[in-house]
């Protein structure tokens, strides 16, 4: 067959080598144009192709199914040769145990018939094909049978009336007692029954028959009467007194699923060969297309007003347009021995992290590059991985120069702030002012006469206690004036880079000995490690004081003497949010709760939970205030019962 497929293809070939040649005559007898000859050309070189995978997918066919009807044949051979040996191991060992049954002897009273039937019963079951086994007496009748059920009507009758039934193999064995005949042990064996393991495991792919000196004894449910070429021969011998001839062939299915995938090997290679066929076709076209695109794209490339950078996957330039270079001012040549480190400000703070991620999985940042003359550039940057073959092989980076939006933001904030400064001093500004004008020096004149009022009576006079009360009320006012003018000043300090341990160590220096003197125990948890803030320290200080002082103020009013939960707690750590690092600073205490009723309002101004004497209502909304222009936030949880927490949130870099 494999000759035969060999010499249809070098037919096919011949035959297309000379239709090819004619084509080509054809075309140089003709005289046509350029076009038309490349033209027919292409149809030439398509057309023998053709011819070629078409011969080569029916060789493939014919060698496929030779080579499967050569497996499934060879397959059937060794099944056949495996089902016959393990036939005559099984049918030996049935044997064998028979005649362990048989070595018995006998049995010769109730208990020797009980042993028997028990033992008998265990040989059915351990061993599939028993039909039944029976004790016949050396007259030949059948004295016990196992099993009993459906088999009591051959008690006590001879057994040569079930020696011969249908589809039985049948075994005898003697049994002997010293010297004596006694009986035999008379076994049927179902054939069905007997070859079900064999069956299950052909499981109808193949065809099995038995005979025995051509009698037929067993054939398998799918048997169809096989051609005498497929069919497989083999001898079965039963204890060396039974020869059984096995006939075994592949069924017709199997024979036809063989021949079923040699046709799908040649759907598949005919489908293979219209695909190749197709992509030359294209392939050419697209050539043609390709040098078209690749030429538009450096077009749209070069002719780009954004910067268009083109980086390894180490950073290292390969490729940028002429708006790259003008932007940062290097060549291109230059740029390609520059990594993208190189264009990074020292000062810019953009985390590795993110570059990384965009590098990665893409996305937009801002951020600043360096030119060549050292200047700084702000761009809007947005990144995008380059993947080809299914790997990322490149970055590419496309840079909008956001310099003028820069420059027009920085303006819209100074001119807000501006605005909001000039709002809070139009409010405030003008009672700050009124105040000092209107109350600081009656009240001065108040407070010195008081002062002179205690000097000249005596101690322990009424007069005396009055002007106390004078001078401790107008020092109050005095606290209320500065408060307003602290709140109304807009402050000149610059933001600049500070450890918050430091600010908390220089706060708790100030109201520490406070603290201790009423039995306050302050424990601190502040990293070493965090990063700084930029920030007012003076600022930040007085926020830190005003929420210890109403730290110390709660807890005096829940613990009036010593208790080992009279605590200030502080902790800070760093926490991510939109993408920006913070650090929250969280002052904890166990003393008075905030009322849910209050908690809204504790930020406004002149609002106090306190008495007269112990509050002006200012310090809460003093300390907002200055997070605030921190860009920052202050807020406040309290659980009644159990704590107070105040949380200052800063940014590290609050721009």
């Amino acid at each position: 067959m494999c000759e035969k497929g060999s010499d249809a293809l070098r037919g096919q070939w011949r035959y297309s080598l000379a239709w090819s040649g004619a084509l080509l005559m054809v075309r140089l007898k003709l005289g046509i144009n350029q076009s038309q000859r490349g033209l027919l050309l292409n149809v030439a070189i398509l057309t023998l192709l053709s011819i070629c995978l078409i011969a080569l997918s029916l060789h493939l066919w014919k060698l496929q199914e030779s080579k499967n009807l050569t497996q499934i044949w060879a397959t059937a051979e060794s099944k056949a040769r495996s089902y016959a040996r393990e036939t005559e191991t099984r049918y030996n060992k049935m044997s064998q145990a028979l005649t362990r049954l048989a070595s018995r002897g006998s049995p010769r009273d109730e208990t020797g018939m009980a042993n028997w039937e028990e033992d008998a019963a265990f040989y059915i079951q351990a061993f599939e094909g028993f039909r039944s086994i029976a004790w016949v007496d050396a007259a030949f009748l059948i004295r016990q049978i196992v099993p009993i059920q459906g088999n009591e009507t051959h008690l006590g009758k001879s057994a040569s009336r079930i020696e011969r039934l249908p589809a039985d193999v049948h075994q005898w064995l003697p049994i002997v007692h010293d010297g004596k005949l006694e009986g035999f042990v008379f076994a049927m064996i179902d054939i069905a029954s007997f070859l079900s393991p064999v069956l299950r495991e052909i499981d109808g792919h193949y065809m099995l028959q038995l005979s025995d000196e051509g009698l037929l004894v067993f054939e398998s449910e799918n048997w169809e009467s096989p051609s005498e070429e497929t069919l497989l021969y083999e001898t079965i011998t039963l204890q060396d007194t039974t020869v059984l001839k096995m006939a075994f062939a592949p069924a017709a299915a199997l024979l036809q699923s063989g021949a079923a995938d040699a046709r799908r090997t040649l759907a598949v290679a005919l489908f293979l060969s219209s695909i190749v066929i197709t992509a030359v076709y294209f392939a050419r076209s697209y050539r043609a297309m390709a040098r078209l695109n690749q030429h538009r794209y450096r077009n749209l490339f070069e002719a780009s007003q954004d910067a268009i950078f083109i980086t390894d996957l180490e950073g290292k330039y390969q490729d940028a347009n002429p708006a790259a270079t003008r932007m940062v001012g290097y060549s291109l040549a230059e740029l390609q021995g520059m990594a993208a480190s190189d264009l990074r400000l020292s000062r810019d703070e953009t985390s590795p992290d993110v570059l990384l991620r965009m590098r990665t999985g893409g996305g937009m940042q801002e951020l600043s590059l360096r030119g060549k003359e050292g200047q700084a550039i702000p761009v809007e940057l947005m990144m995008s991985p380059i993947v080809e073959g299914g790997t990322q092989k490149r970055v590419l980076g496309i840079a909008r120069d956001v310099s003028e939006r820069v420059r027009a933001e920085e303006t819209r904030l100074a001119m807000e702030s501006s605005l909001r400064q000039s709002q809070k001093l139009e409010s405030l500004g003008t009672l700050a002012s009124g105040a000092a004008h209107e109350i600081n020096n009656p009240l001065m004149g108040m407070i010195n006469y008081a002062v002179l009022i205690a000097d000249k009576v005596e101690e322990g006079s009424p007069v005396k206690a009055y002007s106390q009360v004078i001078i401790k009320e107008g020092d109050r006012i005095a606290k209320i004036v500065r408060n307003l003018l602290s709140f109304s000043r807009q402050d000149k300090e610059t933001h600049s880079p500070a450890a918050l341990k430091d600010i908390i160590d220089n706060s708790l220096s100030l109201v520490g000995s406070t603290l201790r003197k009423d039995q306050i125990t302050v424990e601190q948890s502040v990293p070493e490690d965090l990063p700084q803030v930029k920030c007012r320290s003076q600022q930040i200080e007085q926020v830190i004081i005003n929420l210890l002082t109403n730290a110390h103020y709660a807890l005096n009013v829940r613990y009036p003497e010593y208790d080992e939960d009279k605590i200030i707690r502080i902790t800070a750590r760093t926490f991510e949010k939109d993408g920006e690092d913070w650090i929250r600073t969280t002052i904890e205490d166990h003393g008075a709760e905030i009322p849910e009723d209050v908690a809204p309002r504790i930020f406004d101004p002149f609002f106090t939970t306190k008495p007269r004497d112990e509050g002006t209502g200012l310090g809460l909304s003093v300390s907002y205030g200055i997070i605030k222009e921190h860009h920052g936030e202050l807020t406040v949880e309290s659980k009644p019962g159990e704590y107070t927490r105040f949380h200052m949130d800063l940014r590290i870099n609050n721009g």
